[in-house]
């Protein structure tokens, strides 16, 4: 009788917590998990930051088609210029601060004229920390508002007709 009592108490006695064997089996999955979702989410952290750099471009150009005479020279032309007049969202800086760490990137953004033609700006992103970032953002420029766009070392140079 005493043997069908010890099985019987083994039987209903409740575990308390999990093993060893199951926690690591869980911490496995989760470092899986991990390792294959983080590259998705800088990916679309970057995608992000490539499109609010897209934004601020459509902002600077409608900014520099606004700036000087009706003949569409855009001599003087700068970022300071711009916030100046109030072309540009005080996010994007104002007065002499005006495009520093402005970019999505925390990067300086600058605009001058174009020297070979004063109807064009050129724009620069500086401070890009992903070079796959500045080629997607290269590539879309090319494919829309750009008469060029090029990337290399972490800075995007663009020239845009604001004429």
């Amino acid at each position: 009788m005493t043997a069908l009592t010890s099985t019987f108490v083994n039987t209903t006695k409740k575990n308390k917590g999990f093993t060893f064997t199951e926690f690591a089996i869980v911490a496995v999955l989760m470092a899986a998990a991990a390792y294959f979702i983080y590259p998705a989410l800088q990916a679309g952290q970057q995608n992000a930051k490539v499109d609010d750099a897209l934004r601020q471009v459509s902002t600077l150009l409608s900014a520099a088609q606004k700036y000087g005479p009706k003949n569409g020279d855009k001599t003087g032309i700068s970022m300071q210029a711009i916030a100046e007049r109030g072309l540009i969202p005080d996010t994007m800086g104002t007065g002499a601060n005006a495009g520093v760490g402005a970019n999505p990137w925390n990067g300086d953004i600058t605009m001058a004229v174009d020297t070979a033609d004063q109807t064009q700006v050129e724009i620069e992103f500086q401070g890009i920390d992903d070079d796959e970032a500045g080629l997607r953002f290269e590539d879309e420029l090319n494919g829309s508002y750009a008469e060029s766009a090029s990337y290399a070392s972490g800075t995007l140079t663009l020239i845009l007709n604001a004429g």
